[in-house]
């Protein structure tokens, strides 16, 4: 009898070490303000507005992340990623990635198949902060995947391209804005072309246009502005700009900047300055210089509006 109790108190002891051995580990809820942190009903997809009833999925622009063991040749190993992110009340959860910042959608894809297991490897982390807009999540002791809410990602038409002229505000047409995609094929090279036009006759009595080109891919960072179209330049940026439209006897000399702030999915965002010297003949008719412009503008293709960045999806 003795030795049957014993049996049965060390089954019980058995039991018991099991079932606090495996306990679940409890399971990291989202604070309730991370959930209403990013406000968004839902998002577009090929023109339809689809709303996410049980959870938030936004776009989010994840800036440099950097690809330890991945660097091509003469290439930084900081790679330029979209990705899909979704919040529930227990679950953070990426899908559907992309490269942005790789020269041709063959070189994107050729990126994304090889990074693919590293930056999934990646997304698993569950450690985050969030502060001023910005959601932080922490890959590894100095490491961290940076996100921004994607103000397009429900698309809207209020972009603007402003500047002074001469600390006279001018801001151009916003039906006249945009970035089209435009094939060079003697360079065998893509541009994309920021063209705006103003909405009236300024100051002088003229009427302005300003053509600005960035040799393709459009990346962040800062970029000398000037008037030559030359192969040379590549990467680079130049500029035309003309008194207006009917005019085209005007000849002109640009220099300047354009810091190119963010790229993302949906439109670009920067900041510019540019110096114009008007002249016909040998005669400078006009000096003037565009300071602290500013520009968010979104991207569209000249070919039928597909899009710029091709998505692979992760599964």
């Amino acid at each position: 009898m003795t030795l049957i109790k014993t049996r049965f108190a060390l089954i019980i002891s058995l039991i018991l070490i099991l079932l606090f051995s495996c306990e679940k580990e409890e399971t990291k809820k989202l604070p309730t303000d991370i959930l209403s942190f990013w406000d968004f009903k839902g998002y577009e997809i090929s023109g339809t507005l689809e709303e996410i009833p049980d959870s938030i999925s936004i776009d989010l622009y994840i800036g440099s992340v950097y690809s330890e063991g991945n660097d091509f040749d003469g290439e930084t190993p900081f790679r330029n990623y979209w990705g899909r992110f979704r919040l529930d009340e227990e679950n953070i959860d990426f899908y559907d990635l992309r490269v942005t910042d790789v020269l041709t959608q063959e070189d994107s894809l050729l990126y994304y198949k090889i990074e693919e297991k590293y930056l999934l490897s990646l997304m698993k982390a569950k450690n985050y902060t969030v502060k001023n807009n910005v959601l932080s999540i922490y890959i590894g002791e100095d490491s961290c995947l940076l996100f921004t809410k994607s103000e397009n990602t429900i698309y809207q038409d209020d972009y603007e391209f402003h500047t002074q002229f001469n600390e006279y505000d001018w801001t151009a047409i916003s039906n006249s804005i945009g970035i089209s995609l435009d094939y060079n094929y003697s360079s065998q090279l893509h541009t994309y072309r920021i063209s705006a036009e103003s909405e009236d006759d300024s100051f002088d009595g003229y009427r302005y246009n300003l053509d600005i080109s960035i040799y393709y891919p459009p990346k962040k960072g800062q970029y000398i502005v000037n008037n030559e179209d030359s192969m040379f330049h590549i990467p680079g940026v130049y500029a035309t700009c003309c008194w207006n439209s009917v005019s085209y006897d005007c000849a002109y000399s640009i220099n300047g900047y354009m810091n190119i702030i963010r790229v993302s999915r949906g439109f670009i965002s920067g900041e510019f300055g540019i110096d114009l010297v008007h002249s016909q003949g040998f005669e400078i008719e006009s000096e003037i210089g565009l300071h602290n412009g500013s520009f968010k503008i979104p991207i569209r293709s000249s070919s039928g509006g597909k899009p710029l960045y091709k998505t692979y999806n992760s599964n």
